[in-house]
């Protein structure tokens, strides 16, 4: 299990960290964010024109197949601004930081809303493009309590942490989530709420290994390995930051 020391002073609080493999967004131009969110402009403004039928209206099958094909336009066209904007949102100068944490809030209202299983994917690939900004980065405070925010754990996740507080097995879900919140938090200079995500994170994995959920062990070079597969690494976070 490697060991990564968070880029700021001491540390205080460790994270054991389970990410899946996400592709790292490229910088893009004004231009292109324009364009991006003139796309989601228009499936957002074409999906409020339709209403979501009743189950047995005339023409349901006709416009449910509308309806979800306007549903899945706006969310496709905004998962594509989530790593521009949180770039975004990171690098700009105060006097804009506004205007840009209220469209990244709506991309992310748009995506965490609906079916649960899907609003959860979704809130893991937002947590994805957040990462990398609380963990390698020291965003100032109010971007940084914009990120917790925006990787606030959702229902899955709470069902799994009152699991674990009553000493329970849980499903692993997610962990990613729930340490770039914490890596938010902390950042924001809210370390007892970070430390609270830390614990129960700690906890669930724990629980996990101790039910034989997860097995560890090492392979012929002595790496550790955990079945099913999973990445762990620990992070130090500073005393104060």
């Amino acid at each position: 299990m490697s060991i990564h020391q968070i880029p700021t002073a001491a540390a205080v609080l460790i994270l054991t960290t389970i990410h899946p493999v996400l592709a790292q967004a490229d910088e893009i131009g004004a231009g292109k964010l324009d364009e991006l969110w003139n796309e989601y402009a228009e499936a957002h403004q074409a999906l409020s024109r339709i209403e979501k039928p009743e189950l047995g209206a005339a023409g349901f099958a006709e416009r449910l197949t509308l309806w979800s094909d306007a549903y899945s336009r706006n969310r496709e066209a905004a998962k594509a601004l989530v790593h521009p904007l949180v770039k975004r949102v990171a690098s700009i100068p105060d006097g804009e930081f506004r205007a840009a944490r209220t469209d990244l809030k709506q991309i992310h209202g748009d995506l965490t809303k609906g079916q649960p299983q899907a609003s959860h994917d979704n809130l893991q690939y937002i947590a994805g493009a957040v990462l990398p900004e609380v963990r390698d980065k020291e965003p100032a405070a109010d971007r940084a309590s914009l990120f917790a925010e925006l990787t606030t754990p959702d229902a899955l996740i709470r069902e799994a942490d009152a699991r674990t507080k009553r000493g329970e097995i849980s499903e692993p879900v997610g962990f990613a989530i729930q340490d770039t919140h914490a890596l938010a938090l902390a950042r924001a200079g809210k370390m007892d709420a970070a430390r609270r995500e830390n614990d129960l994170l700690l906890k669930k994995l724990e629980i996990l290994i101790e039910k034989s959920r997860l097995k560890i062990g090492t392979n012929h070079r002595g790496v550790v390995r955990t079945k099913p597969p999973v990445q762990h690494f620990v992070c130090k976070l500073p005393d104060h930051l």
